[in-house]
């Protein structure tokens, strides 16, 4: 798939706020590891716009228009109490889809699917055993909210969210 970047011209077809150079470059920036193909930098970076896409319902403001394909840019947004463009992608969303991808590298960031809580299995005259209490494990989003909670409505705070593994 072909990285179409939103510029905040509301471009036919965009599926990212960021493109592979961007990507690159913030990730080399901060010694983060990241796919080493172009293909697998591009998977990353739409896993992390489902995740951004994911907050629609939070995001300050409104889409420009109903036809656009992503949910930037907005107009209502302020950012530090100043009234952004309509027309502008800021960074902190850029930033955020960035350190999404970059998690994307190492863990689903939507994920699905069910837990069986099952500890261990035998064949032999079967014998489950199950783990107490459900087996989990807590997924941090702290440097992608970061960047996400001042284009959040209200006083969103960061996120940690717990995600069931089978």
């Amino acid at each position: 798939m072909t990285l179409i970047v939103e510029d905040g011209s509301i471009v036919a077809g965009a599926n990212t706020y960021v493109s592979d150079s961007d990507y690159t470059t913030y990730a080399a920036a901060r010694g983060k590891t990241i796919g080493s193909s172009a293909a697998t930098r591009e998977q990353e970076l739409i896993l992390a716009m489902d995740y951004i896409e994911s907050h629609r319902n939070q995001f300050q403001g409104t889409k420009v228009s109903s036809t656009q394909p992503l949910q930037w840019p907005r107009s209502g947004v302020y950012i530090d109490g100043f009234l952004i463009g309509s027309d502008e992608i800021p960074q902190d969303l850029k930033n955020a889809q960035i350190e999404a991808a970059i998690l994307a590298n190492s863990t689903a960031l939507l994920p699905s699917g069910s837990t069986q809580n099952v500890q261990s299995e035998k064949l032999g005259e079967l014998q489950i055993s199950y783990f107490q209490g459900g087996s989990w494990e807590t997924l941090r989003t702290d440097s992608i909210d970061v960047y996400l909670d001042p284009l959040l409505d209200g006083d969103s705070g960061l996120y940690t969210f717990r995600v069931d593994r089978a």
